[in-house]
């Protein structure tokens, strides 16, 4: 079950469809470069093992998020830029907001051990989501 917002996100990606057929393959290379962080997670034989993989996957996920939107800024006009800009800050804004949300509802207290897996889980995954609608973006473009 907490894997199953990963394996989400895999299917929905897999349905779209590219824009440009001749555009670089930027959300597969994602998914690639990801796929390791996934399979030590999944592989983890403990809640520290697991816990310590998917914190590497939230730096690596991370520096995909910075990566993605930087070059997406590159392709972009003036107009273009300072709407994505907007946009970027509104979904830190909503990240933030949702991470406060998660900290308070899957505590130690109500959830035992297991919180901070679930925690980390769901942070991975809306991360997850907003590097992939970057990089889609600019296979699009």
């Amino acid at each position: 079950m907490k894997y199953l917002p990963f394996a989400l996100l895999f299917l929905a990606t897999a349905a779209g469809a590219v824009a440009n057929p001749d555009a670089p393959r930027y959300v597969d290379a994602f998914h690639q470069r990801m796929a390791p962080y996934h399979e030590r997670i999944v592989q983890g034989q403990t809640t520290l093992a697991m816990d310590q993989a998917g914190v590497a996957m939230a730096k690596a996920l991370d520096n995909e998020l910075n990566a993605a939107y930087r070059k997406l800024m590159t392709r972009l006009s003036p107009e273009q830029k300072s709407a994505l800009r907007a946009s970027q800050r509104q979904w830190l804004k909503y990240r933030d907001a949702e991470y406060a949300f998660l900290n308070q509802a899957f505590t130690r207290e109500s959830h035992g051990s297991s919180s901070v897996l679930t925690v980390g889980s769901a942070r991975n995954a809306l991360v997850y989501e907003r590097v992939e609608e970057l990089w889609s973006y600019l296979e699009q473009l």
